[in-house]
């Protein structure tokens, strides 16, 4: 049996919404559970470009939902860099946000979570223009 762990990046922006946060997300992969200890599993994505207007691919968006489907979505006011600018809040979650899931029966634990700057590759000595987030995690 495996679930889905997302990393969701918060920003708390009440203020004209109809929800209390507006997130950017993302789909990190599938964890099983496993019954070695030992047994560890690294998930990561990293951010090519923070200043992006539009969802990069794989990223979701919460804060508004659409008209016709019913997924969440960012609001239209907001974009993904605008997001990023004024994340509060950094979530490892197996509830993708806007959709609802059964109960994980089994333990995970979270461990060695790390939020870099990555160089870009033309410049090594700026650390910006990339961030990466890492995730190690073991299943009990």
């Amino acid at each position: 049996m495996g679930r889905d762990v997302a990393v969701e990046l918060v920003d708390f922006n009440p203020e004209g919404s109809d929800y209390p946060w507006t997130s950017v997300w993302y789909n990190l992969g599938t964890i099983q559970a496993t019954p070695a200890e030992s047994d560890w599993q690294t998930l990561s994505v990293t951010i090519a470009d923070p200043s992006s207007t539009s969802l990069p691919a794989g990223w979701g968006g919460y804060g508004a939902e659409d008209p016709v489907t019913f997924e969440p979505i960012l609001p239209a006011d907001r974009t993904f860099a605008s997001v990023l600018a004024s994340v509060d809040e950094v979530r490892f979650t197996t509830f993708v946000p806007g959709f609802f899931f059964g109960f994980t029966n089994f333990d995970v634990r979270y461990d060695n979570v790390t939020v870099a700057a990555v160089p870009e590759p033309a410049t090594l000595s700026v650390l910006a223009g990339t961030g990466a987030l890492l995730m190690r995690r073991r299943s009990r």
